[in-house]
């Protein structure tokens, strides 16, 4: 075995600090070279020690022979465990590579680098037993980006890193959107606190209403620009359509369409499924006080619009608005010429009627004359009408009940379900506003003998609780919507 050589001291160059690093080197492969042939038990191999010369910063393969050049050059003999294959010269580059145990020694070799823990490397030798300098940085891995920081992620789990990435980007802002419309007080965006109108404004300020009276369904609101309504400091009254027909006063006749509404966002608060409740009966405080105040003295066909002070359920305070349209009480539309054979029918000035059928041979089928043409809905067979009723007998025209026709006689209720089988049959279809004369047999009537049946068709309640419905008697008031103060009527015409 070879032993260490220091370097040729008649050459008179001292190590430097590189030299001896890499002398340093070279012995402790030699010790570890003599360890692994211990361990893996290999057997002998008798080579020549081989001696490692560096020029400069290149290393060259030399044999033990080679005399040791003056001051540019020095060598290091490195010893040769027995049973090992030579060393290769070291600079203070990667450390020198093993060999592997079996294939193809001469080719590639196991370089282990200082302060890696993955292990050694293959790197392929060059010919003449020398590591090129360009080649030296093909020689050392490429450490991955991820690296320093630890092994990337990969799979299922990226995906799901992805994943929270984005759901962070989505719910940051709007944590960050609700905490600052959180200081602002009311939680409310300052866009929509800014739309707040004055309910005591002119009502064509505030909002436009859609819907015909009388058509049979409940008028809409939109408020303008989207925005809600403050509290207004009184109960307001505005006309915004005026009607044709008869004038009322406390202890008329009326029958009321209320829907109710609220100034926050317009929606429909009567709490009925039409978004309508009807009123039959005598005006008079029954109806409400601000009701009775607003209607007194309009015509039958107008539209009124209160707006009242009012609370809602979160604590805010805005605007009820009403909406009254006083509904005729009396056949209104087209008036039209009676079929031949038919009953004559004749109004007195206190809108009471008289029947005549005389020199009129008697009905042996139902028949049905319309003398006026309404504009409302159509009938259907399970309706709730609110009518104005008589029936005379056809022999003597004498009233077989108590008629519900003149000015100061409220209507009466009439349960299409339940009336007499030639008025059910043949209104249906009829529309509201119509005035109709039925002649009737006796088998579709009270079945003693033929009758004439006069009917104004008013409205039709769909609401089913709204007082009592019996086919041959008047009906009970239903409730209306009540209110809490005293009006103070104003007057708006908006059509």
């Amino acid at each position: 075995m070879s032993t260490t050589s220091s370097p040729d001291s008649g050459a008179g160059v001292p190590l430097t600090r590189r030299q001896r690093r890499a002398l340093e080197r070279a012995q402790e492969m030699a010790q570890q070279n003599q360890q692994d042939a211990h361990t893996e038990n290999l057997p002998a191999i008798s080579q020549p020690a081989e001696e490692a010369r560096f020029t400069g910063s290149r290393l060259t393969g030399a044999t033990a022979s080679s005399a040791v050049e003056p001051q540019a050059h020095w060598q290091i003999n490195v010893p040769s465990p027995q049973g090992l294959p030579p060393q290769r010269t070291v600079d203070n580059g990667p450390p020198p590579m093993r060999p592997r145990t079996g294939g193809d020694q001469s080719r590639y070799h196991r370089v282990a680098y200082p302060n890696d823990p993955q292990g050694d490397y293959d790197e392929p030798e060059h010919q003449g037993g020398g590591v090129d300098e360009s080649d030296e940085s093909q020689a050392r891995p490429r450490r991955a980006l991820g690296g320093p920081l630890g092994r990337m992620p990969r799979g299922p789990l990226a995906v799901a890193l992805v994943g929270v990435v984005i759901l962070a980007m989505i719910l940051v802002p709007l944590a960050v959107n609700k905490l600052i419309s959180g200081r602002n007080g009311s939680g409310d965006s300052t866009v929509a606190q800014s739309t707040v109108l004055d309910g005591s404004a002119p009502l064509n300020q505030l909002l436009t209403i859609s819907g015909r009276i009388g058509s049979g369904s409940a008028p809409s609101i939109a408020l303008n620009n989207e925005a809600s309504l403050s509290a207004p400091s009184d109960v307001l009254t505005d006309v915004v359509e005026t009607g044709q027909g008869r004038a009322v006063s406390e202890g008329s006749p009326v029958i009321l369409q209320v829907s109710q509404f609220s100034g926050l966002d317009g929606r429909n608060t009567t709490g009925s499924a039409d978004g309508y409740k009807l009123w039959q009966g005598m005006l008079g405080p029954a109806v409400g006080d601000y009701i009775n105040a607003a209607v007194s003295g309009q015509r039958e066909g107008t539209r009124i619009v209160l707006r009242e002070p009012a609370d809602e359920q979160d604590g805010s305070r805005t605007t009820k608005i009403t909406i009254v349209d006083l509904l005729p009480t009396t056949a209104t539309g087209e008036a039209k010429e009676p079929a031949p054979g038919a009953p004559t029918v004749s109004e007195g000035t206190d809108g009471s009627i008289t029947v005549s059928s005389a020199g009129l041979p008697a009905p042996t089928r139902a028949s049905t004359s319309v003398l006026i043409k309404g504009t409302g809905p159509q009938i259907g067979p399970q309706n709730k009408l609110i009518a104005r009723t008589t029936m005379v007998s056809w022999a003597t025209g004498q009233p077989l009940e108590e008629s519900t026709f003149g000015y100061q006689t409220p209507p009466k209720q009439l349960d299409m379900s339940n009336a007499l089988v030639g008025v059910s049959q043949n209104l249906v279809d009829i529309t509201v506003g119509s005035r109709v004369v039925l002649s009737l047999p006796a088998e579709q009537a009270q079945g003693n003998e033929p009758v004439v049946v006069v009917i104004d068709v008013l409205a039709i309640d769909s609401a089913k609780s709204s007082g009592s419905s019996e086919g041959k008697t008047g009906g009970t008031p239903a409730a209306a919507p009540q209110a809490s103060a005293s009006p103070r009527p104003t007057t708006q015409d908006q059509s």
